[in-house]
């Protein structure tokens, strides 16, 4: 590493040691069945701090039947981002009205997709798309869910699964947020003060679940390889740290599916 990039990471840590927000990274890497004929990832994550006490996580995952599947994934990715940063504007507090809160701001996304499903001329169901949300207030997340993948959290010794997607899409039945219905799948859920939670799409649900047909049992021996991050990762190459780790061979032997990963881990008890 060079003097600027000493310089800079010295700059950055100082500045997030100071805000005393959680070190947020996120990345999605293209599966081995869009890889191998050159295609473009259906996945997307962004990640965003808004004030010294407010960070966010968003991970979308564009359903592959769906013609223009990954475009979905990215605009619902972008307009989360955007969406959450001027409703916390009207709506500053999530935490008092959490299921409210999230709902209101899903169905400003899907409003989104509508919009850009009218520019590309098609039905809103070609850009079907899942969407995972996570806004932190310290201390605590307010997460949110329309699809499948997951949620899980740490805290001390305790491992949690936080969401996992409603049992139809734990049969691998995806309702995503283009759905006429997608409203009566949301679900919306408030964890308080994890050492990190992790937000990913269906791609690492082999990872992370022991799979069985209605069911996902947490596997805390193969979650902790969330730990790898924690170890290696900064705010400089934070982001670059989760794309190594899902193109690990043994993650990607587990699915060939396109992979995403947002994590978050609390700054206190030694966290970098």
């Amino acid at each position: 590493m060079n003097a600027w990039m000493q310089w800079k990471r010295k700059r950055i840590l100082k500045r997030e040691e100071k805000n005393g927000l959680p070190r947020i990274y996120a990345a999605s890497v293209p599966g081995l069945k869009h890889d191998k004929k050159k295609e473009a990832c259906e996945d997307a994550t962004t990640k965003t701090t808004i004030d010294a006490e407010t960070a966010v996580l968003v991970v979308a995952d564009g359903v592959s039947s769906c013609r223009y599947g990954g475009k979905g994934a990215r605009v619902a990715a972008a307009a989360a981002k955007k969406e959450i940063r001027l409703q916390l504007l009207d709506h500053p507090d999530p935490t008092k009205n959490p299921e409210a809160w999230m709902a209101a701001l899903f169905a400003k996304v899907r409003r989104q997709l509508v919009r850009s499903a009218d520019r590309l001329a098609c039905s809103i169901q070609d850009m079907g798309t899942t969407l995972l949300v996570g806004v932190y207030q310290k201390p605590v997340w307010i997460v949110a869910q329309v699809g499948d993948g997951g949620i899980v959290a740490k805290k001390g010794t305790n491992f949690e699964v936080v969401l996992a997607g409603r049992p139809q899409q734990q049969e691998n039945w995806v309702i995503p947020l283009t759905a006429p219905r997608w409203f009566e799948d949301i679900q919306v859920k408030v964890v308080e003060n994890p050492d990190w939670i992790a937000m990913f799409s269906d791609g690492l649900d082999r990872l992370v679940f022991d799979c069985q047909p209605g069911k996902k049992t947490l596997n805390e021996k193969r979650t902790m390889i969330f730990e790898k991050v924690f170890e290696k990762a900064d705010s400089v190459n934070g982001d670059q740290i989760v794309k190594q780790l899902l193109n690990v061979q043994s993650v990607d032997r587990l699915s060939s599916d396109d992979k995403s990963l947002a994590i978050a881990f609390r700054r206190e008890g030694g966290a970098k």
